[in-house]
């Protein structure tokens, strides 16, 4: 019961090792101008965003149809939230691209485009709309300034550094531990990698 408690946070470090502090920050912005595009879009062509302040996740009440959206949805296979009151929740993460913003663009029966919808930006930093755009939600303090998170870019870097930290632990090779050991140590590498398979990776949260 203890593995996915440890492995997952173990997971989301080593990913913040990898990126930090750039790449956190172009991940973050990524996220953000998608959804704020996907507002811009949904907003020009008659649908209400009841979340003005957001940051991945909009909160939307549509135009069409609940029963047409979810119809539209499936076909392009997009799982979004529909909530009692009739609105429809969209959330993005790092991994949106393009074709996933012109997708949902369609499912909610947007005529512009992606690119169109993009002419009206005036500043990719800050755009209108953004929260970044307010002092009360920009971030002025520096953040993983640790040599640590600054070091390791890649994977067998960051591997070869998990390896130093845990020789310098008791281990199965050095002595006994008494309650055991986390299942992960006792399988190889080949085996773990159906782990990283999409269909585990990427499985929707409310799939």
């Amino acid at each position: 019961s203890a593995q996915p408690r440890l492995c997952s946070p173990t997971s989301q470090l080593c990913t913040q090792y990898i990126t930090a502090p750039q790449g956190l920050e172009d991940m973050a912005r990524k996220i953000h101008n998608s959804t704020l595009l996907l507002a811009k879009g949904l907003s020009e062509s008659g649908n209400v965003i009841e979340n003005p302040m957001f940051f991945d996740t909009l909160k939307i009440s549509p135009r069409l149809d609940m029963g047409e959206i979810k119809i539209r949805a499936q076909e392009v296979h997009i799982n979004l939230r529909y909530f009692p009151d009739g609105c429809v929740g969209v959330s993005l993460d790092e991994t949106v691209c393009q074709k996933d913003v012109k997708d949902l663009l369609w499912v909610f029966q947007c005529p512009k485009t992606i690119q169109q919808v993009a002419e009206g930006v005036a500043s990719p930093m800050y755009p209108e709309g953004s929260i970044l755009s307010s002092n009360e939600f920009q971030r002025t303090s520096p953040y993983m300034t640790h040599p640590v998170f600054n070091t390791h870019h890649s994977e067998t870097d960051m591997v070869r550094y998990m390896k130093r930290l845990e020789n310098k632990d008791v281990s199965l090779v050095h002595s006994m531990i008494p309650l055991g050991s986390c299942t992960m140590k006792l399988n190889s590498t080949t085996e773990m990698m159906p782990c990283s398979f999409p269909g585990f990776t990427n499985l929707h949260p409310f799939a």
